[in-house]
Formats: C-alpha cells, structure tokens, sequence
C-alpha cells in the first residue's frame, strides 16, 4: 500500500508550504511550495518507499511551483536527488545553466544541492502528473554519475530510460507486496539503466562499443545458451554468430582469451554455483556433469577438483554446512591451484593447452572442441 504525504484542494491549498513534506516534515527538502488558486483544486502525493528510496506519484488539476534558493540549501544541508518522469502535462525548470522545457515521455534531475526554480504545468487534459525517484545523492557514485546536476535530462520514450521508468512505475503500482531488498535491488537495476542511457547519450566515441566488442559479447552469450552441449566448438559458435572460425579464433586472441579457456571457465564456474546451492537430492554431481557437457562425472570431478583444490562433492558438503573453509574457489588457501595457468601446469593431461583454441587432449576434444 501506498502512503499519502499530503492532499490538497480549495479548502487547505494554502497551507501546502507548512504541510507538503508530510506529517513528520521529512519528505523531500526545504523550499518555497506554492498552488495556483483556482475553482476546483486537487492536489495529491503518495510514495512508496523501499530502503533509503522513495517513489512518489504527484498529481495536480492546478498550476504548482516550487523554488529552492541557497538559503533552503545552507539550512538543510541535504542532498538528495529527484528523478522525475512526466506522465502528463509539463515541467518548466530555470537553474544555474539555463532554463528547460520537460514534455511527456521525459525524464529530468534535480538536485538538492543546486538553487532552481520547478513548476508543474497542466497538460491538455487539464492535469498535471509526475512520479518521482528520491534518492540519496551518493548512491549515484556507484554509477559514476556523482556529477549529474539540475536540468539534466533524457527520454523516457526508448531505450534505457524507458525501462527504468517501467520498472519503477511497477514498483509504484503493484498491489502485491514486494519485499524490501527486491525493491531495493530493482531500484538499482532501473538506475543502472538511467546511467548508461546518460552515458549513451553523451554520444562519446568511448562509451560507444567496438563491432569487436558486440561480436565478443554475441560469443560469449552464444557460449552460456549453449553449454551443455559436449560438442561445442569454434565452428558451432561461428555458425551461430554468423562469422567464421579464423574471425572467432582471431578475435578471440585480441582480446587475450582462447576459445578452450573460455568453455571450461564458464562451464567450470557454473558448476561451482549449482553446487553451492544445491544438494545431492537436488542435483546430483553425475547431473552437474551432464547438464555442463562434461564426457563423464568422472572427467567433471578432476577438473574440478584440479581448479579448485576440493572434489565436487567435498566442496558441495563445505557449502552447504558454512564450513570456513568452504567454497571459496581460486585464491583461498586450501584450493589449489589458484590460477587457470596452475590449472594446466599441474595437469598438462587434463586441461586444454595454453595457445590453441581447442583441447589438445582426446578426453576434451569431445566436451569442448
């Protein structure tokens, strides 16, 4: 359920400055609030909050503004960042750099930080609506978007800010109860999104990937579809990229990978985490092996154990009973070896050598050739 900070019409509209940051004065930050008189007035905000976020739906059949100034800034000292999205009508905000026009289908920042001046104008359908994203202004750093000011702004038509607005207008509307850290996690997702449709549209050759890039991940994505089949090789995977083996093998090189080490990583890695959270009436190691194509259980178990210095099923029980000591995988003390290169040195008959794209043994060349 949704919880209502404040509801304003012709009765009490006047007294929105000393009652618009809710019952405890702690939603958003100070200001100068003010709605437009007018015959008919309704004015409603409800949030959702999900840890240190809030989403906050505002709507309005009248002509609202809101002015912060750097006296508001220096008594509050708060900083917080707004990420609106415009559902109806607009927004006209004036800032430090200028002044700019928000219609339908955008999305636009403010920041508690900067002095700006927002109004929210009436669509023609006489109504005004927004959902908010409140957020704390250091969880940007994450994104590295710690320098993301008012007046920034980016469409929510397409792309990476359309499916953040989705996500978080379903976190908003659902009636289902979501469980905190699940929101919390989709929140950061949307805002992931946020940041790189920021970064996109900055249109810098550097955020903008290579075809080699974009191939390198169509193989990689090819590689996880398909790694339970024993037979997978540079061949399949070119087939299945439209490229051809010598493009795969060279692009492969560029990049500082083989085609051998890149299987077993993936495969290898994927069987550590079944393993780690499942138990032998879930998925037996014979499974595993299977469903990773692997020759044999027994063929999964030496590797395995050569990567990770436990056999599958020593590793499986320590996981499961939150022995110290357990499942951590390359770089612990009691696996060894740590490195792939280890791997192969201590068991030159067992994992695919170093330089070539497929397995120099016989007992690979049928599990990952």
């Amino acid at each position: 359920m949704s919880e209502i900070i404040f509801s304003f019409d012709e009765q009490n509209f006047q007294s929105c400055q000393e009652k618009y940051r809710g019952d405890r004065d702690q939603e958003y930050y100070c200001g100068d609030y003010m709605i437009d008189a007018a015959p008919v007035i309704r004015v409603e905000a409800d949030k959702k909050a999900a840890g240190p976020f809030s989403i906050i739906r505002l709507r309005s059949t009248t002509k609202l503004s809101f002015r912060r100034t750097w006296r508001h800034i220096r008594k509050d000292g708060a900083d917080l960042v707004v990420l609106w999205f415009v559902k109806s009508g607009r927004l006209s905000i004036s800032h430090s750099k200028g002044r700019c026009i928000v219609g339908e289908g955008e999305c636009v920042f403010t920041r508690s930080t900067d002095p700006f001046h927002i109004e929210c104008l009436l669509g023609d359908d006489k109504e005004h609506e927004t959902l908010h994203v409140v957020l704390p202004g250091h969880v940007l750093n994450s994104f590295r978007c710690d320098s993301i000011g008012t007046g920034l702004m980016l469409s929510a038509k397409s792309g990476e800010a359309f499916i953040a607005d989705q996500i978080f207008s379903a976190l908003y509307a659902t009636e289902t109860q979501v469980a905190g850290d699940m929101a919390e996690h989709l929140i950061m997702d949307a805002l992931a999104m946020v940041a790189k449709g920021i970064e996109l549209a900055s249109d810098k050759p550097s955020v903008r990937q290579s075809l080699s890039q974009r191939r390198l991940s169509e193989i990689k994505n090819f590689i996880d579809l398909h790694l339970a089949n024993p037979f997978l090789s540079t061949a399949l995977v070119a087939k299945g990229c439209g490229i051809s083996p010598r493009y795969l093998s060279l692009l492969l090189k560029a990049h500082g990978v083989s085609f051998s080490k890149l299987v077993w990583e993936k495969r290898l890695d994927k069987a550590k985490a079944w393993l780690a959270a499942t138990s032998a009436d879930d998925l037996l190691i014979g499974e595993v092996a299977h469903r990773l194509g692997f020759k044999s259980a027994a063929h999964f178990s030496r590797a395995f154990k050569e990567a990770y210095g436990q056999s599958p099923r020593d590793f499986r029980k320590c996981a499961l009973t939150r022995d110290p000591g357990a499942a951590q995988g390359p770089g612990s003390e009691t696996s060894a070896p740590q490195t792939w290169g280890d791997a192969a040195a201590k068991a030159p008959g067992l994992w695919p050598a170093g330089k070539g794209d497929e397995p120099s043994t016989p007992e690979l060349s049928v599990a990952a050739t």
